[in-house]
């Protein structure tokens, strides 16, 4: 359900390249440029209208790609229940509390890390209900009601994703850092929480490499599993990677947020990292990277600079902010 896109893409690539039989059930508006597999057009609001065209390709399991809220859980499992006896989900970091403490909705402690698939997840739930309204599906969005539905009405595997970059990345992630070097910029500026701030990444392909395998070797019963590259660089260990794959000469300033201009400060908790421990996917299913870390970074700067978003990235008045404050601070 949903493999034409980023991530959906890359699980329906592996599939195939494997030797498994696949189909695809995704809109139509993305092309399916893959080989060999089946496309069942068709609009998730009305998935359950294709449970009979779901029963003669007769699946063992079934990968949901893009589940975020309770009804499109619901009316998914409603449409393949019955059918296949198991279902992989693309979950999210986000159900952990430390994701809640980072946007302010969960007061208190800090939250340790790294966090393994026992670690405390949100008290609050439908973590983006007060900044969307309702009908917008983000009003709706809450992983952990995913995951609890799925896994009520059949053997799920829930796939924890941290922060995913790479080529079809349509949250262009890398393309802030990407920018500053191609605008011949070698100084920013972020608060001194935020350069510190440490987040679990992880490449597309092996991303998909995981779920794929989570398809394939997962077991008849309910299982999560937290996936992410062993080491979570902080914001300013990252800047300087993807500045050093593209032999720029990017270096960060840090300076309280509060100091800085209103367009440069931060809104998180950046105090909280949110850093996955993914031991487990690779001791029980032999979880490791197809893609090495340098051809990865190397691989998502060449996509973001041939494929820059419309109107992301930032601008001259970040520009001129930055170079304001910098000017300011050595006089």
């Amino acid at each position: 359900m949903g493999g034409t896109r980023f991530i959906g893409r890359e699980c329906t690539r592996l599939l195939m390249e494997r030797g498994h039989e696949a189909a695809v059930f995704h809109r139509g508006m993305t092309p399916c440029d893959v080989q060999g597999v089946k496309e069942i057009i068709g609009d998730r609001m009305n998935i359950e209208d294709f449970r009979s065209e779901f029963a003669r390709f007769q699946p063992e399991v079934v990968i949901d790609m893009f589940a975020m809220t309770e009804a499109s859980a619901g009316s998914a499992v409603s449409a393949v229940k019955g059918i296949c006896t198991r279902a992989v989900i693309v979950s999210s970091a986000d159900v952990y509390r430390a994701y809640g403490v980072l946007i302010g909705t969960e007061p208190g402690e800090l939250e340790p890390v790294p966090i393994d698939e026992d670690g405390a997840l949100r008290t609050k739930f439908y973590p983006y209900a007060e900044k969307f309204p309702a009908g917008d599906w983000r009003h709706d969005y809450d992983k952990i009601v995913v995951e609890r539905v799925y896994r009520d009405a059949m053997n799920t595997t829930s796939l924890r994703l941290p922060m995913v970059y790479g080529p079809n990345d349509y949250q262009h992630r890398m393309w802030e850092f990407v920018k500053r070097v191609l605008d011949g910029r070698n100084r920013f500026v972020q608060s001194e929480s935020y350069a510190a701030w440490r987040v679990t990444r992880c490449f597309v392909r092996n991303a998909a490499h995981a779920i794929v395998l989570a398809a394939v070797l997962g077991r008849d019963w309910n299982s999560v599993y937290n996936v992410g590259e062993h080491y979570a660089f902080s914001t300013e260990e990252w800047s300087l990677r993807i500045s050093s794959v593209m032999n720029g000469g990017l270096e960060l300033a840090a300076a309280p947020n509060g100091s800085l201009p209103k367009v440069l400060q931060d809104d998180g908790n950046y105090d909280q990292h949110l850093v996955l421990d993914s031991s487990r996917i690779r001791s029980e299913l032999g979880f490791e990277e197809i893609i090495s870390e340098e051809d990865a970074i190397l691989e998502t700067v060449l996509w973001e600079a041939a494929n820059p978003p419309e109107n992301g990235g930032p601008g001259e008045d970040v520009y001129a902010a930055e170079d304001a404050f910098l000017k300011a601070v050595k006089t």
